[in-house]
């Protein structure tokens, strides 16, 4: 029985190592924010999508998600960019570079039109 005892205390352990599916970034404030990985996920590809959408109907494009506001306010910019997205840089439609160095949200290419004038 102690073995089975042991085998959970140690996968509890993981869980809480990984996280469970959750991240969390510390604020420069000092606050924190948690947001689970799936669902950050699902809402980084919707924000995508309706960036493309507003950019073909040449309307405004939308606020940029939650979490990457919160990677802007962060107190380690680069470190919360990469705690959210241990993978590299997710489908965004800002470039990452002055997210993590400054905070700021500059918007990159994605439309033909854009592509061509970036060039």
């Amino acid at each position: 029985m102690g073995w089975i005892r042991s085998t959970r205390n140690e996968l509890a352990r993981i869980k809480r190592h990984i996280g469970g599916g959750r991240f969390t970034i510390e604020l420069a404030d000092g606050g924190r924010r948690q947001f689970a990985r799936e669902e950050t996920a699902r809402l980084l590809f919707m924000h995508y999508m309706y960036t493309l959408q507003a950019i073909y109907h040449e309307e405004e494009c939308p606020p940029p998600p939650l979490v990457f506001l919160t990677i802007a306010g962060a107190s380690d910019r680069e470190r919360a960019f990469y705690t959210a997205f241990p993978d590299g840089e997710p489908l965004m439609p800002y470039e990452a570079e002055p997210l993590i160095e400054r905070g700021e949200f500059v918007a990159r290419p994605l439309a033909g039109h854009e592509l061509e004038e970036a060039s």
